[in-house]
């Protein structure tokens, strides 16, 4: 059973079988926004998120109350069962936990229902279940009115769910509140991952959507299939233009907004770095302090890395220097496998290495100091978007780096897509391209003579 936690505006709260299982005193402590700083609270977002893909349970984001993101596998077939206050849709996914929940009543729970057992007004009611006008209801008051309506079945959802249905087929347009969002979860408990996650998040709940997450993988949630979604964000995979045409051949989601960021795709508005200048800084810094050959990784079906090539490119040209006479590759597939130090060996001109991102960079330096080289001292070393430090001999991070400004790619992702949610944007603006900083520490010096 996880944790409530909360941060950065948001709370965390598990959903179904943990909320029903916690006391209302319980349900209104994690309902409360908990103090704690953005950083520990996004480090617990992934370790949650991380969690949740290796158990299967399944959890919610909620802001001040109103379950608000809903988080976990969204593959299996609809499923009558009671729901407490405000849980997402039946139909998503069903723990093995709730399969002894009795089933929901055939007639639709309502919020007079609810309103006539607490002895309160349908307004009341709608106040509790309301983040921005909770306040208003006494706290005690509003605990009697979440338990009731659990116990009598009720759920919001399930009322949104029915007016957003008859809407449609009135041929009104129809906003469901509700975006996909498409990410790899395997790596989200990597700051780089989760860093931007945290961002796009606390923004989008911040303007009141609902977030459903998809691994990537199997077939597209039972929401998409409905049309529950207002469209979609895909973020920082190499599927991203598979992702586009299944989403875009699905009736259901028609031609609703699809946004990228950092992996490009045709057709999609996209948020990016400057990995071209990024890449230029790098070796423009190895050029000025002496170095020459210099060891690389790259990966062709990955565009920033064909741009940062650009860079490297361009920084030798500016030094007077032919690219092609300096820059060793080192195969990225099997960075992981491949020993580095045998590569070393057989090329001994090489004084500097380009890491693709900062575990890599860790990676490297293990290898060499393991082979009893020092860094800097016989190789310069580089790594790539600051999410992760080379301890130095007092503690301090040393590794030189390009910081790419992850917070700032998931809040510019988030407002791209409302943007063209709303039709803010002209048709022709189709990317936002954030500049990164190069950060200058230890791992990097001049070569040895």
């Amino acid at each position: 059973m996880l944790t409530p936690v909360a941060g950065a505006g948001y709370g965390i709260v598990p959903s179904d079988f943990l909320w029903g299982m916690m006391s209302d005193a319980e349900r209104m402590t994690a309902e409360e926004p908990i103090s704690v700083s953005t950083a520990e609270a996004r480090n617990r977002l992934g370790e949650l998120i991380d969690h949740v893909v290796r158990s299967g349970e399944r959890v919610m984001i909620t802001r001040y109350g109103e379950p608000r993101a809903v988080l976990g596998p969204a593959e299996a077939a609809p499923a009558a069962r009671s729901a407490p206050a405000a849980t997402p849709a039946a139909g998503d996914y069903l723990p093995p936990a709730l399969e002894s929940i009795p089933a929901a009543p055939e007639r639709l729970v309502t919020m007079k229902d609810v309103a006539r057992q607490c002895g309160v007004t349908v307004a009341t009611v709608s106040r509790a279940f309301n983040p921005s006008a909770c306040h208003l209801v006494r706290r005690e008051l509003r605990a009697k009115i979440l338990a009731v309506a659990r116990e009598i079945g009720y759920d919001p959802q399930q009322q949104m769910t029915a007016r957003r249905l008859a809407a449609r087929r009135g041929g009104q347009r129809v906003l469901n509140r509700s975006v996909l969002v498409c990410a790899t979860f395997e790596s989200m408990t990597d700051p780089y991952t989760h860093r931007m996650l945290g961002s796009l998040l606390e923004e989008l709940t911040m303007q009141r959507f609902d977030v459903l997450f998809y691994r990537t993988t199997g077939p597209l949630p039972q929401s998409v299939l409905r049309g529950d979604v207002d469209g979609a964000i895909i973020m920082a995979t190499h599927q991203a233009q598979e992702l586009r045409e299944a989403l875009l051949a699905t009736p259901a989601f028609g031609n609703r907004p699809i946004v990228t960021c950092i992996v490009p795709t045709d057709g999609c508005p996209a948020v990016l770095t400057d990995d071209q200048h990024a890449g230029y800084l790098l070796v423009d810094h190895l050029l000025r302090l002496g170095h020459r050959h210099l060891l690389y990784c790259y990966d062709h079906a990955v565009p920033p890395h064909s741009w940062r090539l650009q860079g490297y490119r361009q920084a030798y040209r500016e030094h007077g220097l032919h690219a092609d006479d300096y820059l060793y590759l080192f195969d990225w597939i099997t960075l992981y496998s491949q020993p580095l130090v045998p590569f070393l060996r057989d090329h001994p001109q090489i004084t500097g290495i380009l890491a693709p991102n900062d575990p890599s960079a860790v990676h490297f330096y293990r290898q060499l100091t393991e082979a009893g080289y020092a860094v800097p001292g016989d190789y310069s070393l580089t790594g790539f978007d600051d999410t992760q430090a080379i301890p130095g001999p007092s503690g301090e991070n040393i590794l030189t780096t390009i910081r790419s400004p992850l917070e700032s790619i998931g809040l510019a992702t988030a407002r791209l897509f409302l943007q063209q949610l709303f039709r803010e944007t002209a048709d022709d603006v189709l990317s936002v391209c954030l500049p990164t900083e190069l950060i200058v520490r230890g791992s990097t010096g001049k070569p040895m003579p």
